[in-house]
């Protein structure tokens, strides 16, 4: 049985770039060009094609948009633990134009525009599960695109030490 061993043999900073990018979704113009399960030849392929440079400010996007949504989760999971006798938050809760009212201002009329073909009755705002699901998904995906983000700069310096040695 005929294995490839070739990534034994590429720099160890690329390979953990790669394995990082396996993790996480990658924007570019609002369309993800690498999404979370993808595999280790499909983004070795991907950088082929792109280059690390040219990867590394669309990382950096995506950390800074999933920070923001994190921001937004906290802010949630705050008033719903500040207001411990509460099962939902809304709109109305929170402070008029902070990231977190618009976000659920948003849910709510995309809640009343949606055609289901059903009465959903009216949106009740976030439930407390949901607020404590959605703060701990974006903290693990703030992580795993921060650690993307560290993984891809390791590499973008060891390859400019490459190109030097090899000079």
């Amino acid at each position: 049985m005929a294995t490839s061993n070739f990534a034994l043999r590429i720099a160890p900073e690329l390979k953990d770039a790669a394995k990082a990018l396996t993790k996480i979704y990658v924007w570019k113009d609002g369309v993800s060009i690498l999404s979370p399960g993808s595999s280790i030849n499909d983004v070795f392929s991907f950088l082929i094609r792109r280059g690390l440079a040219d990867i590394e400010p669309m990382i950096a996007a995506n950390l800074a948009d999933e920070t923001a949504n994190l921001e937004i989760q906290k802010t949630l999971a705050m008033w719903l633990i500040t207001n411990s006798t509460a099962s939902h938050v809304v709109a109305d809760d929170l402070e008029k134009g902070t990231p977190a009212r618009v976000y659920l201002e948003k849910i709510a009329a995309e809640v009343e525009d949606a055609d289901l073909g059903y009465d959903c009755g009216s949106y009740r705002g976030e439930d407390r599960a949901s607020v404590m699901d959605g703060l701990a998904y974006k903290q693990h995906e703030v992580t795993a695109v921060n650690k993307a983000l560290s993984d891809v700069r390791n590499a973008l310096a060891a390859s400019s030490s490459w190109r030097s040695n090899a000079a």
